[in-house]
Formats: structure tokens, C-alpha cells, sequence
């Protein structure tokens, strides 16, 4: 284990004898206790509130459970309990710094989940706790931590240690767990684990701009693996209540989270990022799905052709005979029907044999749409496609997967991603500052995915309301719009643009 450098926070209890300088507030007796009934000024946290009325912050929240998901919200009323004597009042003394500790021993007693995971594989602003489904990271402030340990671009994890911190001058209140299959313990890493590590990446810098701008937030994350059984130990076993969840990353993991907390957790939102075709009926209505499903994609597109009128014709290619068409393929080809898109039919032995012509027409956009979702079946027919560009307008609508491909022929496809993103400069400064490799991923980048998502949905939470989950809201890498959705209870994004490139 590489050495790394603790901070201890270290705390003492004084006697303080103080009572609320103001007697003007209305009392309240309530099962035989008096409490002050008092308007949350602009500006106010629980310490000062703690001092003003000589009672302990921990009295305050047990006076108003809804404080601790809330935090205090301006001009809203609640109960502060009257004490004649003295109270316990924690302090901060000093900050004690501790130099090379080798190793660090788990602050707490974790039972073992399948897959074991020993410490988590993500180095962050803050500094957090062992995770498996057990606890919970408390974020603090940038200055407390003077030296934050850096992960290695060929690092599999790091060390792990704990800092505790007075958080209570923050008003507002966020608790995430996000959920996805992190394999800490896996030999080997990919390219798809890594993703994985990325989004976590992301959202750990948008949690610590949520902190800096006053918002105090808890995040359990849990490393869930592949299959249903960790899950299911994990609510069964550690579950804690949470405002989102973000992930899993695997339908069937969605599926038991989601008739979990339909059960239990009834106002816990559910983020699924990753994941476009929930195949599962869903009468979840907080069930939120990024990734819009392929009805959704072909509507967009069939209704940007249909724009251009006369001046299109769809050539349907089928690859080989007997193939089976994707779900997203046949989605788009019904889309064209219902719209009455004009629409041709060949196939790639035709186009083998010299007859594309028969499909194009002339003076118009011929879109060629093939029933497959791999570029590499493609690959025989290009020639072909591009000596046609000699005399009909050929345009390939192309999956978002192969839009950097080098062909040599127009593309048109779908995106929910801004086209040549560039991290904002303050989201740049604070992954360079903590993070020493760099994103593996382009176009999308997964660490500019997970900090959209955490930012939105903590932005979500401390809306009341909860409108803004049916605003356009547009992020570092994503415009995201969500709306109800068609084919389960929750929302499903439909900010959904047609690329041309």
C-alpha cells in the first residue's frame, strides 16, 4: 500500500450553559416538552442555531426529522427545543497531521458481499470510507484536506482513509448511493470497468462543488458487480435511506432496486444511467432513464425527415437473408412507415451485384439505413457506396458507435451528447488537481457523464417541487430533458438531437 498522509480532526466537549436571547419567539408544548416556534432566517445553519438557543444540533434535528433530508430551507417554520441546563456542544480544538501512515485499518467492521471488495478505485476532493454497502462518505472542506492522495494512471485502487469534519454549517442536505459494478478486486482491468471508475470520477467533483456552494452531501457507494445476489444482500442487509440512487449499470440489478424501493423507499429517486431499454414492467414514478430507448431515437430522426419532405428517399439495406433485425432497426423502419417517409428496399447481395442504382433516386437525399448495429457488416458494400456518390446524393445514417468512422460518406445519427465538448476550465482545474491520470474514455467521456447526472439530480433534490426534473437543463457535456415516460411509470430523456456530419 502506498504511504499516504491522515488528517485527524480532533474534537473536545465543553459545558456551556446558554439559552435562547430572544424570549419574544412563540412556545409550543407538544407531549409535555416546550419548544420555540421559530421562522429559519436567511443565511442561518444549525450551529448558530445551536448557539443562539444554547441547544445541541443533534436536539434540533430530533426536533425536525425532515431537516436532516432538507437541510434548513429559508422562511419555513420549525421547533427548537427549550433547555434550562447546560448542554454538551461539539467544538472543533485543532487539526492534528499525521505523517506517513503506511496502512490504514477500516473504520468499520464490513460483512463480506460477492464479490469482496476491499477498497474503492476512486480517488476524489474528499476522502472516503471503506464501501460495501455500509457506509457512507462525508464530504469536507477543500482546506481541511492539505494533501489528497493521487491515483497512478496504472492504478488498479488506492488507500482509503477516513476524515471526520464539522459539516453542520451547511443548510441543504443530499443523500446519493450510487451502485455500479466498480470490480475493485478484478486482476485485470477494461476499457468497460473503467467506465465504470470514470463516471464515479465525475460525480465525486460535481458532489464537491454541491459542498463548496453549501449543500452537505452523503454518498454510500457500493460496488454491486454483475449479478442480482449483491443487490439483494445489500437491501436486504445494509440498505440506508437515501434521496437517489444512482445505477446499477444492469436491467436485472434495476428491476430488484426498483421493486425494492417501491416497497420501502417510496420517495428515493432512481437514476439509471447507462441502461436505454428497461424490458421490466416498471410502475416506479421516480424511475428516471438517461438513456432515451430506440422508440424515442427513431421518432427524433423520423420526424427530422419528414422535415424535408420530397426531397428524401430511405433505402432500406438488408445484409444477408434470414438475419434477424435489431429492435432499434425495426423501431426506425416503423417510424418511417407511420410518417409516410418515401422509402426504397435493397440489400447488400444486390449492391454486390451492381444494382444499387435500382434503390437510389436521383435529385433527392438517399439515406442508406442497414438492419444491423455493426459497422462491420458494412464494410463490403462501401466501395459500392461511395462510386454511387458520383451521381445521387448518398448519405449513411449511422449509429452514434460508428460516427468517427473514416468512409468517406455523410453521416446522419442521433446523439444526446453536444457534438466537440470541452470540459468547463473549473471542472479541468479540480480533476487536475486531484486526479493524476487521465479520462480514458472520448466522445462521450464517462467522467463528464457522471458529474451532468450528480449535479442534476442534486439540484432535483433541493427543489421542493421537484420541477426540475421536467426542465431542460443543460449540463458540461449533455442537454437533458426529461418527460414522462411511454413505457414505464418514471421519466425518460428526450432531449435527443439529429447530427449531421
Amino acid at each position: 500500500m502506498k504511504p499516504i498522509r491522515l488528517l485527524l480532526l480532533v474534537f473536545c466537549f465543553s459545558a456551556v450553559a446558554l439559552h435562547a436571547q430572544q424570549k419574544s419567539y412563540p412556545v409550543d408544548t407538544i407531549n409535555g416538552k416546550s419548544y420555540y416556534r421559530y421562522k429559519v432566517e436567511k443565511g442561518i445553519g444549525l450551529y448558530r442555531l445551536s448557539t443562539k438557543f444554547g441547544v445541541s444540533q443533534e436536539m434540533i434535528l430530533e426536533a425536525n426529522p425532515r431537516v436532516r433530508r432538507t437541510g434548513l430551507q429559508y422562511g419555513t417554520t420549525i421547533l427548537i427545543p427549550i433547555v434550562e441546563k447546560e448542554e454538551e456542544v461539539v467544538d472543533v480544538v485543532e487539526v492534528v497531521e499525521v505523517e506517513e501512515i503506511e496502512e490504514v485499518e477500516p473504520v468499520v467492521e464490513v460483512k463480506e458481499m460477492e464479490p469482496v471488495v476491499e477498497q474503492i478505485v476512486v480517488d476524489s476532493p474528499v476522502v472516503v470510507q471503506e464501501v460495501v454497502a455500509i457506509d457512507t462518505v462525508m464530504l469536507v472542506q477543500e482546506e481541511v484536506v492539505d494533501e489528497v492522495p493521487s491515483i497512478a494512471a496504472d492504478s488498479d485502487s488506492i488507500s482509503i482513509v477516513s476524515v471526520e469534519h464539522d459539516t453542520m454549517w451547511l443548510t441543504d442536505t443530499v443523500r446519493l448511493a450510487i451502485m455500479l459494478p466498480f470490480q475493485a478486486v478484478a486482476t485485470k482491468r477494461t476499457v468497460g470497468m473503467e467506465r465504470f471508475v470514470e463516471f464515479y470520477m465525475g460525480s465525486l467533483i460535481a458532489i464537491y462543488e454541491a459542498q463548496q456552494s453549501g449543500v452537505y452531501v452523503e454518498v454510500s457507494t457500493y460496488d454491486v458487480g454483475k449479478g442480482v445476489q449483491s443487490i439483494e444482500n445489500l437491501m436486504m442487509e445494509n440498505w440506508r435511506p437515501v434521496d437517489v440512487i444512482i445505477g446499477p449499470a444492469y436491467p436485472n440489478q434495476v428491476q430488484k432496486v426498483v421493486e425494492y424501493v417501491r416497497k420501502n423507499r417510496t420517495d428515493t429517486w432512481v437514476l439509471v444511467p447507462f441502461i436505454s431499454d428497461l424490458k421490466f414492467e416498471c410502475k416506479y414514478d421516480k424511475l428516471i432513464q438517461f438513456n432515451p430507448s430506440s422508440k424515442s431515437e427513431a421518432e427524433t430522426l423520423a420526424q427530422h425527415l419528414l422535415t424535408l419532405g420530397d426531397d428524401v428517399n430511405c433505402v432500406l439495406m438488408h445484409t444477408r437473408a434470414g438475419e434477424v433485425v435489431p429492435p432499434s432497426v425495426q423501431d426506425l423502419h416503423n417510424a418511417l412507415k407511420r410518417y409516410d417517409i418515401p422509402t426504397t428496399y435493397s440489400s447488400i447481395s444486390s449492391v454486390l451485384h451492381d444494382s444499387l442504382s435500382r434503390a437510389l433516386v436521383p435529385g433527392k437525399e438517399n439515406i442508406i439505413i442497414f438492419n444491423t448495429e455493426k459497422f462491420s457488416n458494412l464494410t463490403p458494400v462501401i466501395p459500392y457506396l461511395l462510386k454511387a456518390m458520383n451521381n445521387y446524393q448518398v448519405t449513411l445514417y449511422s449509429r452514434y458507435s460508428w460516427r468517427e468512422e473514416e468512409i468517406g460518406i455523410p453521416h446522419i445519427y442521433t446523439s444526446i451528447f453536444i457534438e466537440d465538448v470541452l470540459s468547463p476550465a473549473n471542472y479541468k482545474q479540480i480533476y487536475q488537481k486531484y486526479f493524476e491520470n487521465k479520462p480514458l474514455s472520448y466522445s462521450p467521456r464517462y467522467d463528464l457523464l457522471g458529474y451532468d447526472l450528480t449535479k442534476q439530480m442534486i439540484e432535483v433534490v433541493l427543489d421542493p417541487t421537484a420541477t426540475k426534473i421536467m426542465e431542460v437543463w443543460t449540463g458540461a457535456q449533455s442537454t437533458i430533458g426529461y418527460v414522462k415516460s411511454a413505457s414505464h411509470a418514471g421519466y425518460e430523456n428526450h432531449q435527443i438531437s439529429v447530427i449531421r456530419k
